[in-house]
Order: C-alpha cells, then sequence, then structure tokens
C-alpha cells in the first residue's frame, strides 16, 4: 500500500519541474499580481500575513521543544506519551531539524545566493533576478530559495506518518494546505517567489519521505510508528 506522502511526493515533484521548465519567468508573473508600483508589495501591511509569519517562527521552535519532551518521556516512561511512541517522536523531531533547519535554511537559503521578489529590479530593487534553479551572488544570506516559513508549513504533513492509518490522508493534506498558507503569505509580502515555496515542498516531502524508509524500512503500514 502507497501512503498517500509518496503519492504527494511525485506529484509535486512533476508539477514543479514542469511549470518552471516550460515558463521561467512564472515568478515575476505571480509576485507582480501582488505588487502596486511606487508603493511596494501589499502584503506587508497585512496583520494577518504577519501573524502566519511569527507563527511559523515560534511554531517551528515550539514544536521542537515538544518533540524533543516526547522522545524523552517516552523513553523514560517505556510506554507511548500522547498515543507516540519514542521512535515516532524522534522521527519528528529529526524531521523538522534536517527539514526546515538544515536543508532549507542552512544548506540553500544561506548558499544559493537569490534575492528576494522586493529587492529585484523587477519590483522597484537593484538585484537581478535569477531562475530558481540558478546559483547566484544576488544576495549574501538568508536569502530567497528556498521559503523557510514554507519549509515549515510542509513539514507539517510528516505527521501523517505517526498517526493511525485511517487519518493519514486527512492529516497529509491537511499539512500541504497550511504549508500553502504559511508560503503563499511570503509569496505575497514580497518575501519570497512561488518557486521558493514550491521547492520547499519538494524538500521537505522529499526529506521526510527518506527519513521515514532510513528510521521505519519500506513497510508503510503506519504500525511500526503507532505500537511502543
Amino acid at each position: 500500500m502507497r501512503t498517500p506522502y509518496s503519492i504527494g511526493l511525485a506529484a509535486v515533484v512533476f508539477l514543479v519541474l514542469a511549470a518552471f521548465s516550460v515558463w521561467p519567468e512564472l515568478d515575476l508573473v505571480v509576485s507582480g499580481l501582488f505588487y502596486v508600483p511606487e508603493q511596494g508589495f501589499i502584503g506587508p501591511d497585512l496583520w494577518a500575513l504577519r501573524a502566519l509569519t511569527d507563527t511559523a517562527y515560534y511554531g517551528a521552535r515550539a514544536l521542537g521543544a515538544l518533540f524533543a519532551l516526547g522522545a524523552i518521556i517516552a523513553l523514560i516512561r517505556r510506554r507511548p506519551w500522547l498515543r507516540l511512541p519514542a521512535k515516532a517522536w524522534l522521527f519528528l523531531l529529526l524531521g523538522l531539524l534536517l527539514g526546515p533547519g538544515l536543508v532549507a535554511n542552512v544548506i540553500f537559503k544561506d548558499n544559493w545566493g537569490r534575492a528576494r521578489p522586493h529587492t529585484v529590479e523587477a519590483f522597484g530593487g537593484t538585484a537581478t533576478y535569477t531562475p530558481p534553479w540558478v546559483l547566484s551572488k544576488a544576495c549574501d544570506t538568508n536569502c530567497s530559495f528556498v521559503s523557510g516559513d514554507g519549509a515549515f508549513g510542509f513539514f507539517l504533513p510528516s505527521f501523517a506518518y505517526v498517526v493511525a492509518p485511517a487519518r493519514r490522508r486527512r492529516v497529509f493534506w491537511s499539512g500541504m494546505g497550511l504549508g500553502c498558507l504559511f508560503g503563499g503569505a511570503r509569496v505575497v509580502m514580497g518575501a519570497h517567489f512561488l518557486s521558493d515555496v514550491l521547492y520547499a515542498a519538494v524538500l521537505m516531502l522529499l526529506v521526510a519521505f527518506l527519513l521515514h524508509r532510513l528510521m521505519y524500512g519500506v513497510s508503510d503500514s503506519g504500525r511500526e510508528s503507532l505500537n511502543p
């Protein structure tokens, strides 16, 4: 039986690669929908979008603490805590640290060099726009590719791996929806391009998929995640 996670991974990868291979300027078109000449992007003035940004920042840290606490309590008790065994808590913690933490923020954002939308020439800035797959020197650190908030949002479908099989599909797609919400807010704010968000989704789905295979093997019945 295939998990909805692996199916979703394949679908997202295909759509992202196809879209930006056929139409590399799609980023500029989408970001332009939220840009007003001589005024800037509309998003930074919307309190709801700023609240989403704060939620992603503090939520990632709160979840990391919860996952670590859950692993410790389950190990000490030698039985599940909040219905999850220590291995499941560890899977979530490692997924958060490796995905949004290491892959998105350390490896890509600090090294890819892609300028953020509000800094490129097309939107009143001075930096040069580059497609998502092109290394650049337009930005020194904490750059546009990939979206950190999007990465946090698209980490959330990882919960589908540790819930009962009957709830997996609902949890997975709810997480995907939250990923779109967090990432979309950053696009409207001019902080990220659409491709920054979509590639964050691809990377987070891939990290979780590979980590689950490494920790649990090829079986996806879900029993390993629910039993002590």
